[in-house]
């Protein structure tokens, strides 16, 4: 049942985008807070970040009426061999597995046929998402918290031996 609609992000979605961020990222990576984590969320994850985030890239949210489920976020001037990035696509956990993590990518395809994006590698949802959308793990990189390094799996689309 999609009881939701995928749209452009707009401003006034910056609070809320800047909320859901920080529950999509504490729900996938953590296990509990430690002093990092709340450092790096709350200074990644601000409403003045967000309005930023809007303004440079094509963000696209999934809304029910005013509830935001999820966003994608499509950097164009990151790009690669492989094309523009994909840099954030967070679903709502109670979200997920219901068709909104696919609308929001299908929204991005169809604007850019040719993009990347990396997923931590013990992120076993997102991986198994990309692969289910026709992705194809074409290296690894970094994602660095202070001083931790941790591996992610990037993954491309379009001109990828398709």
């Amino acid at each position: 049942m999609n009881d939701y609609q995928i749209r452009r992000a707009e401003s006034k979605d910056a609070p809320i985008l800047a909320v859901l961020a920080i529950q999509v990222w504490l729900d996938t990576y953590t296990k509990g807070v430690t002093g990092s984590h709340a450092e790096y969320v709350l200074a990644e994850f601000t409403p003045e970040r967000m309005l930023t985030l809007i303004a440079e890239n094509t963000v696209w949210v999934a809304a029910c009426d005013e509830t935001l489920l999820g966003f994608a976020v499509l950097n164009e001037q990151q790009t690669s061999e492989h094309g523009a990035e994909l840099s954030t696509l967070y679903v709502q956990s109670r979200m997920q597995k219901k068709g909104v993590g696919h609308a929001l990518f299908a929204a991005v395809r169809a604007q850019c046929p040719k993009f990347w994006v990396s997923a931590y590698h013990a992120n076993h949802n997102a991986i198994a998402f990309y692969l289910r959308q026709g992705m194809q793990q074409v290296g690894i990189c970094d994602f660095m918290l202070g001083k931790e390094r941790h591996e992610n799996m990037v993954f491309a689309i379009g001109g990828v031996d398709e």
